[in-house]
């Protein structure tokens, strides 16, 4: 579409400007791009409606990267062992970690999907496993793995410095971050603490109730955190009075390796033989309700901006899923090869995807800023009415 196609429609799009203004903001909440656009069609049912989504077709004709699919970019380089954690930090940037203590920032190149300035963070004995990175809301991050080995990382003048922190006796399997700058750890058989920062130190806390060992930990918008782990062991864990009480949720068969929060407040819950089920909370129980369409054991779920989750697992298995019509529908994403272990949102919309044999990618769905739409419509008015 160029400035001469739109002359006569000049008038027509600065009526529609304050229309448009008021979609994109609503896109935010809704989900970016074409698909977005027509998610909010038939609200008003008028012409004005069929302008705007022929602004976006057209604007989708010349943009071919601006898609609804959700597709796997090339290779990421620079990680050189199995890849078990990813985790994205508040500025953007994600930290890598895997066998042999491997652990790296990676910065993502300001408006595109893709990542650049590998860099090595060192500190982790290069003997071990790095199994979990939870970020803290300073900026800093917690790294554990095999040998109950944990420490925190804080970047000071542009370096990562380590700081050990001692307290867990087993291999550690999941961290995550409390919305009071503490963070809850679990590993194997069952140990599960809660560290908290005082004067500088981290200080555990024993949390009882677990038995087997802990896969995954997510925390829920109400404070409460799920814990899951082998054959199939899943808890709520409520802080009371100072204590954190575990109350047993059933309905899960095989071993849980992820679990994944919700903004609805419902969780993913994924594990053996491509066990996926949704768990919502009625009247004070957890209602499950099991979702098809996952083949192969799935160690990770990510929830993505737009509503959708992904789901990634054994021999590069990875889907997309879609809830419609109150039923999640999977929709298949190529091009993985090996194992899954780790899948994190990002904030462009993306995700990054790592495995086994270092195999790290990320999504190439990036749909443009609402105010960067803004601003090019703008640019077509501006250059049409010259």
């Amino acid at each position: 579409m160029n400035c001469e196609e739109l002359r006569n429609d000049i008038d027509r799009l600065k009526g529609l400007k304050e229309t448009l203004g008021q979609k994109l903001d609503a896109l935010n909440e809704t989900g970016r791009g074409v698909v977005g656009v027509r998610k909010l069609r038939g609200k008003a049912g008028s012409a004005s409606d069929e302008m705007l989504e022929k602004y976006f077709d057209d604007f989708k004709e010349q943009n071919p990267e601006i898609s609804a699919e959700i597709r796997l970019g090339e290779r990421i380089e620079g990680f050189h062992a199995h890849i078990r954690s990813i985790t994205a930090l508040p500025d953007g940037s994600v930290l890598v970690g895997g066998y042999g203590g491997e652990l790296k920032q990676f910065m993502l190149k300001s408006g595109e999907c893709e990542l650049k300035d590998r860099r090595w963070i060192g500190g982790f004995d290069n003997d071990k496993i790095i199994n979990s990175i939870a970020a803290l809301p300073d900026g800093s991050a917690l790294v554990g793995g095999y040998g109950r080995e944990l420490k925190q990382f804080t970047l000071k003048d542009g370096e990562w410095e380590p700081k050990e922190i001692e307290g867990f006796k087993k291999d550690i399997h999941s961290i995550t971050a409390l919305p009071d700058g503490g963070a809850l750890v679990g590993g194997s058989n069952g140990e599960l603490k809660q560290f908290t920062l005082k004067d500088g130190e981290w200080e555990p806390e024993e949390i009882y109730g677990f038995e087997n060992t802990i896969r995954s930990i997510a925390a829920l918008p109400d404070g409460s955190v799920l814990v899951g782990g082998d054959y199939g062991e899943l808890k709520q864990f409520t802080l009371k009075d100072g204590e954190w009480k575990p109350e047993e949720i059933e309905e899960f068969e095989g071993s849980i390796f992820s679990i994944a929060a919700l903004p609805d407040g419902s969780v993913l819950v994924g594990g053996q033989y491509g066990e996926l089920k949704q768990f919502t909370l009625k009247d004070g129980e957890w209602e499950p309700k099991e979702i098809e369409g996952f083949r192969s054991d799935i160690h990770s779920i990510a929830a993505l901006p737009d509503g959708s989750v992904l789901v990634g697992g054994n021999h590069g298995e990875l889907k997309q899923f879609t809830l419609k019509d109150g039923e999640w529908e999977p929709k298949e994403i190529e091009g993985f090869k090996k194992d899954i272990h780790s899948i994190t949102a990002l904030p462009d919309g993306g995700a990054l995807v790592g495995g086994d044999s270092r195999e790290l990618r990320s999504t190439t769905s990036c749909f443009p800023a609402v105010e960067d739409l803004k601003s090019q419509l703008d640019e077509i008015i501006k250059k049409g009415a010259e």
